[in-house]
Parts: structure tokens; sequence; C-alpha cells
């Protein structure tokens, strides 16, 4: 059988490579639903990746599109729905349930808080980053942190979300592993130029605020190596034409100005989404990888597809993550402005890609 044979093919692989080899098919195979060939190939997967939360919402939708009894989805989706993530999300909807956001704030050491305040080498980043010698601040953030614990990392991350500095705390909650302190983890950075923007603009300020975290993280002057800019990570290309578009003055310089690149990428998603009749999906997708690249995926899907299924077939591994994380971020952002939003909107859950 077609099993039996691809194993003996894939044998001749390194895991990796299999690995790689056996998700290329199984997204081939949903593309095309063909959910009982997907099924067949799910099982060649490592039991690692078999069993993390991608695969495992996957599974449950084979037993639900193939109208299996609910005894064998509903577990999945309810272990699922316990977790804050994208399929976490996803199963959360299906069961009709509220999102799981695991909020819990950091538990700080005042002793290792007292030591950090007191520390020279943290107040020179301090007075370096505060005084926009970003450059330097960061050098000396690498040579000051290499050998710090996980509670160092910790504080840290509560000092340097005092000082404005979010991409640290961010990366200084990675650094110790903690990922549940929300309010660090996604800072509700420029609320009033965003807010602003929003209502200008008619966008949900919650996709403003996902988009620029997923971008830079709030690190204002970053820039990728294709060129883009700032918070939002804009090309100046497009920001120039987006700028004249809507008649504003434009200068290279002010995509480093969080509030100018704020105003300049809000007006940039908003003209996406008119683009792409107001489904966020393809208007995030189309942010990361170019309109016309998602216009060429719209054409060659074989027949319309559900959101999710849409979603994991995209070819760009990058821009899947990307629209993955961006719509998480958001549902994220949504509790953290109060403001409870869905992962999609019905108009998104209800009409195929």
């Amino acid at each position: 059988c077609e099993a039996v044979a691809a194993q003996r093919r894939l044998a001749l692989l390194s895991v990796e490579k299999q690995t790689t080899v056996i998700e290329i098919v199984l997204r081939q195979h949903l593309k095309n639903s063909q959910w009982q060939a997907f099924y067949n190939w799910l099982h060649l997967l490592p039991a690692s990746e078999r069993l993390s939360n991608r695969w495992q919402y996957w599974q449950a939708r084979y037993y639900q599109q193939s109208d299996k009894p609910k005894d064998l989805y509903l577990p999945i989706y309810q272990k699922l729905a316990l977790t804050r993530g994208y399929y976490g999300f996803l199963s959360a909807d299906f069961l009709d349930k509220p999102y799981s956001l695991e909020d819990t704030p950091s538990v700080i050491d005042n002793e290792t808080l007292v030591s950090l305040q007191r520390n020279k080498a943290v107040n020179r980043i301090k007075e370096l980053y505060l005084t926009n010698r970003i450059h330097t601040a960061r050098n000396e953030w690498i040579h000051t942190t290499k050998k710090f614990t996980k509670d160092q990392f910790l504080t840290l991350a509560q000092l340097t979300n005092q000082w404005g500095w979010h991409r640290k705390s961010i990366e200084a909650m990675a650094a110790a592993t903690s990922w549940d302190d929300l309010a660090i983890r996604f800072p509700v950075a420029h609320q009033s130029i965003i807010n602003e923007q929003a209502a200008v603009t008619s966008l949900p300020s919650n996709l403003i605020f996902a988009i620029a975290r997923q971008e830079s993280a709030w690190e204002k002057d970053a820039r990728s190596s294709a060129g883009a800019m700032g918070l939002m990570q804009i090309l100046p290309g497009t920001a120039k034409e987006t700028a004249k578009k809507a008649g504003i003055k434009y200068k290279k310089a002010d995509l480093l100005t969080p509030e100018k690149n704020i105003i300049i990428g809000s007006r940039y998603i908003s003209s996406l989404l008119k683009r792409f009749e107001n489904n966020r999906i393809t208007a995030i997708a189309a942010y990361n990888a170019g309109p016309s690249r998602v216009n060429r995926w719209l054409k060659e899907t074989a027949e319309n597809l559900p959101h999710d299924v849409w979603i994991e077939v995209i070819p760009f591994g990058e821009t899947r993550k990307y629209v993955q994380n961006v719509l998480s971020y958001a549902v994220v952002y949504g509790h953290q402005t109060g403001n409870t939003v869905p992962l999609l909107t019905e108009l998104e859950r209800k009409k195929p890609l």
C-alpha cells in the first residue's frame, strides 16, 4: 500500500528530512481535501511531532470531517482548548468555550530585584537606553547578561519593562523560559497613537498591536535584511506609496519614529483589508508575503477551503507562522486592553478561501 511504500522511501532519509517530507505531503492532502490519505500519512510522523498541538488539532479535524464518533475528537479539542495559542483558540471556538489565556504575573524575588537595581552594569544599560544610545545599550546587555540566572532574567524583564524597552523585556522573559506574564510579554505600547489610528482607519486596535508585536517586538529602530524599518517593519517603497495615497508627508527617516511608523503601517493594513474584502487572514498574509503572492495562492487552491485549512497550507512556512501568530496575538491584545475578541470573525470563519 501507499503508506508502506512511503515508509520504505522515507527510511532512506534522516529523521529531520523525513519530518519535512511528511509535512509537505500532509499539507498537500489537506489542500486537496484528501482526508483519508492525510490520516494515513499523519501516522508516519515521529511521535514527538504527531503529539504537537498542530498535528493533534488536525487529527481531531480528520475525525470530525470523516464523521467519526465525537468521543474521538472532542477530548482532543478539549485538551487543546486549555492552551494559549492558535490551535488552542481554534479548538475553543469549535467547543464554543472561552479562550485559555494562562495569564499569570511573575513573582519576583526581592533580593534579586535590589541586587539588579544596584548593579552598575544594569544601570549603565538603563542610562544608555534612556539617552537613545540603543546600539551601545544592546552591546552592554550582551556582555552583562551572559551568565544571568533565570531569576535574574525574570527580574530584568520587569525592570526593562518599566524603562519602556519592551523588546528586551520580551527577550528576558524568553531567556527565563517564563511565558505566562502577558503584561510583560505583550505590552500595551504606544496605546494612544494606536487607538487614534484604529479610529481613523476603522481597524481593530488589537490587530495593529498584534502586527507591531510580531514584526518588531516593539523595537522602534528594528531593520530587516530586506530593508523593512521600524515598529511595523515597513519597506520604504511601500511607505512612500502609502503616505502619498493618504496625503501624509513622509521621508524615509520617519519610519524610525514610532508615531509616524504606526500611522503609515495602519494605513497600509487598512488598504490590504480593502483589497482582500475585509478578510484579515489574507490581508495579514499579504502584509508578510506581499499581495501578489497571496493572490497567486488563492488562484492555486484546488477548491474553496475552510479558513483553517487555507492557513495551514500556505506555501511559505514563515508566512504560515506569521498569520497564526498575528491572529493569536490579536486575541491576547484583546484580553490586554479589556476588549475580548474572537480569533476569527464570523465572516472569516464562514467564507471559504
